[in-house]
């Protein structure tokens, strides 16, 4: 601001009320609804710090020198075979990921949000692989839903205490009808982050009845589904040759679901991402996957998934991303796209140990899978139908964080790819005062 540098690691409403918001920014974070990207925020002069980057001032000048200490690519894939990266596999999560997670707890308590998922349970597994006892698992939602009753034998079967949480429309009402609801959306977002309030009210809850210790460490699955490779489309896994324009269309069609709200044009959001990622002409499908995964880790995963985890700082609590531990992320990145595809490796590996959970394929999931992907026109009917029955009927009731017509109202504004996240966005930009 003129001669001044301001460094903030949290923007509070009333340190920016004179700051004009950038429209740009704003397009951009409707059209994704969850971010903004890059370095930008939604104020024009408050940019932000990307991952893995550092910046460095002068005293002569404001003009920031950005630089990498870390990049996630896949630059030096290894040629093994099958048993040879299980091998390496269990070496890295189970003899050292997992060793040091245990002794980085130092007897505290660690507190896992227990989905179901495949990745909430690798986290319970590498603690019981050290006969870890101190572990609290926890879901929320209905207590019928089948990810409850999955959580429920997981953490039985490894001899951890559980616990639930109801959900509620009562429970929405509340919570964002408080104080600490409009709090929690302003130190969450930092004016560049959509919210993440699916556990808000679980820790909230389990901390005003005493039901987790002080010094808890909570411990989410995040991000292990993402660099196992969960996010790759079907042509990364074709060995084919990529043009610039197929692979910034397939980053676009991953990451930015609402060109049509948002107002900014196709070439506009090619620009930006061109920012973050390698500029070339064409593309080996290892080269296209890895662009392809960088982005979405340096975005909707340090943006968004792990931006998560302000809930548990907002509520004075510690954590641990171990699946996010630098020697995980370094042994993903030399493993091939044909072994990421579809997560291959990842359940082959944990065969032996598999318990069920959420991401096992049934008929009914199979099903939706080839209409989803035969039957557009179909595919919408039903998911209108089926987004709308949600207010109603899904596990965690978190559309009554809003009215049900302004719910249906927003599920024909975003169209079929509308979520959560939007009405999220939408009730953030309500707080705040934030208009295209």
């Amino acid at each position: 601001d003129e001669d001044k540098l301001y460094i903030l690691d949290e923007i509070k409403e009333e340190s920016v009320r004179d700051l004009n918001l950038c429209m740009d920014s704003i397009s951009e974070f409707i059209t994704t609804s969850l971010y903004v990207t890059g370095p930008n925020t939604l104020i024009k002069k408050v940019k932000q710090v990307e991952a893995g980057q550092v910046v460095v001032f002068s005293r002569s000048s404001f003009n920031g020198e950005k630089s990498f200490y870390y990049k996630y690519n896949h630059d030096e894939i290894k040629d093994f075979s099958i048993q040879k990266w299980k091998d390496e596999f269990k070496s890295v999560y189970y003899e050292k990921v997992a060793k040091d997670l245990v002794e980085s707890l130092n007897g505290k308590t660690a507190v896992i949000p227990l989905s179901g998922g495949a990745d909430s349970r690798m986290v319970a597994y590498m603690l019981y692989k050290y006969n870890f006892k101190d572990v609290i698992c926890f879901t929320y939602g209905d207590i019928n839903a089948v990810q409850t009753k999955i959580s429920k034998q997981v953490s039985e079967s490894f001899g951890f205490d559980w616990k639930f949480i109801e959900y509620s429309k009562e429970t929405w009402r509340e919570l964002s009808n408080s104080n600490m609801f409009k709090e929690f959306l302003e130190y969450s977002s930092n004016y560049s982050s959509c919210p993440h309030i699916q556990d808000v009210y679980a820790v909230y809850y389990m901390k005003k009845k005493n039901l987790i210790p002080k010094d808890s460490v909570f411990i989410p699955g995040h991000s292990g589904d993402m660099i196992a490779g969960s996010h790759l489309y079907e042509e990364f896994n074709n060995n084919k040759v990529f043009t610039r324009k197929e692979l910034l269309s397939l980053i676009i069609k991953k990451h930015y679901p609402y060109i049509k709200l948002g107002g900014l044009s196709i070439q506009d959001l090619e620009e930006r991402i061109l920012l973050n990622i390698t500029n070339k002409d064409s593309y080996s499908s290892e080269e296209a996957s890895s662009e392809f995964e960088y982005f979405d880790i340096i975005e909707r995963q340090g943006k968004f998934i792990c931006n998560s985890l302000r809930t548990y700082e907002f509520f004075d609590y510690e954590w641990r991303i171990p699946l996010w531990d630098s020697r995980i992320m370094d042994f993903w990145s030399t493993v091939p796209v044909n072994l990421r595809y579809e997560r291959k490796l990842y359940f082959e590996t944990i065969g032996k140990e598999k318990i069920k959970s959420t991401n096992d394929k049934t008929i009914k999931n199979s099903l939706a899978s080839y209409v989803r992907s035969k039957f557009s026109v179909l595919r919408l009917i039903l998911r209108c139908f089926y987004r709308i029955k949600e207010y109603y009927t899904h596990p965690f009731k978190w559309g009554r964080v809003t009215t049900v017509d302004k719910y249906v109202k927003y599920i024909f504004e975003a169209g079929e790819h509308f979520d959560i996240n939007y009405i999220v966005m939408k009730i953030y930009f309500d707080r705040f005062n934030i208009k295209k």
